[in-house]
């Protein structure tokens, strides 16, 4: 992929060689409430999502892509840029954060190349960031594209297209001196769970068994240690005096779908799979499906989660994988569920379609 140039607005510093212009810079957002926009936008935010001020965990909200920044605040969201724009904008709210480092890259996705990373350190508790490419000479190259928030064990993915047609933009409705942040048509994430094999150790003990022309029984376990974003599961088998006869242990580690995504996107997680021995180890696979469907079960509607070349189930694995297709759901309060699915155990991200 041809090599794209970059820029973070208000502080830049511009590097010039051999006619090639090369642009970086930095900017430390400041604190809302400077405007009657910005204003106007604390107060939108805070109404959805209770009082920035207060102390908890981490979190990125209403991060989004967009067309311009005014006064600081997105006007709009995109799906898709055209390949005419000048500007390619990511914004996002940070809370909960405390003069820790962010950081922000830009990831051309049909090539996997990465183009950059900002890194910045942010104020006390919340603030605004906007980060900002620029059209490189030769123009954008098409395809589809990711931008990775980072910062204090959590992360956000925003993905968009840049085509040959029009920019897809919705516009941020503000009337009256209001943000008007009510739901967007698309899923919402409500909660998440995990559940466990119905076959773990923990619950049945090992489970007897025989191997063809063989008397004595052999004895299958299998349990799993870790949590959400960072899982093991081990699998063994011993003869019935205790000896091993074989075993399998793999670690996946993943990071959160998105909070919301709408009616004609296809959301990206992050995988990172090492195999130990996959001796009884089940593939991988991540489903989108009905919110009563447990890992290793499945409707005949589901969309997969695939990488970039297709795969949609994997042992040793490290990188994307892509919902393969969009979803609109039939009305409103419909329910369905991100499953990832490790051996029977798993982990169940619930969503409900909101207007």
């Amino acid at each position: 992929m041809r090599r794209l140039a970059f820029t973070l607005v208000v502080v830049m510093l511009l590097l010039a060689a051999s006619g090639c212009k090369d642009i970086t810079g930095t900017y430390k957002p400041g604190s809302f409430g400077k405007t009657p926009r910005e204003k106007a936008m604390v107060s939108a935010v805070t109404e959805k999502y209770g009082d920035l001020t207060q102390k908890g965990d981490p979190r990125f909200l209403e991060a989004r892509m967009t067309s311009a920044v005014d006064d600081f605040i997105p006007i709009d969201t995109v799906s898709k840029y055209s390949k005419d724009a000048e500007k390619l904008y990511a914004w996002f709210v940070y809370d909960n954060f405390n003069k820790d480092e962010i950081e922000v890259e830009w990831i051309y996705t049909s090539d996997d190349y990465s183009i950059h990373t900002f890194k910045e350190t942010t104020g006390d508790d919340f603030g605004r960031g906007a980060f900002i490419l620029e059209r490189p000479d030769d123009g954008w190259a098409l395809g589809n594209y990711k931008v990775v928030i980072r910062g204090r064990g959590i992360q956000e993915v925003l993905t968009f297209g840049i085509h040959e047609g029009a920019t897809v933009a919705t516009p941020l409705a503000y009337e009256s001196g209001k943000f008007a942040l009510s739901p967007s048509p698309g899923w919402y994430f409500t909660r998440w769970e995990y559940v466990i094999n119905p076959n773990d150790t923990s619950l049945v003990g090992g489970r007897r068994g025989t191997v063809i022309g063989k008397v004595d029984p052999i004895w299958d376990y299998s349990e799993a240690t870790g949590d959400k974003n960072d899982f093991t599961v081990k699998v063994w088998r011993t003869y019935d005096n205790g000896d091993m006869v074989a075993s399998g242990s793999a670690t996946t580690q993943w990071t959160d779908p998105p909070a919301y995504f709408g009616p004609k996107e296809t959301p990206v997680m992050e995988v990172s799979r090492a195999v130990e021995s996959d001796w009884g180890i089940s593939q991988f696979s991540i489903h989108f499906d009905s919110a009563e469907i447990n890992p290793g079960g499945g409707t005949s509607s589901y969309i997969a989660f695939a990488t970039p070349d297709g795969t949609t189930y994997v042992q040793g694995y490290q990188g994307d994988m892509q919902m393969q297709k969009p979803l609109k759901a039939n009305k409103a309060g419909d329910k369905k569920a991100v499953i990832l699915t490790m051996n029977g155990y798993g982990f169940k991200y619930y969503y409900e379609w909101k207007e």
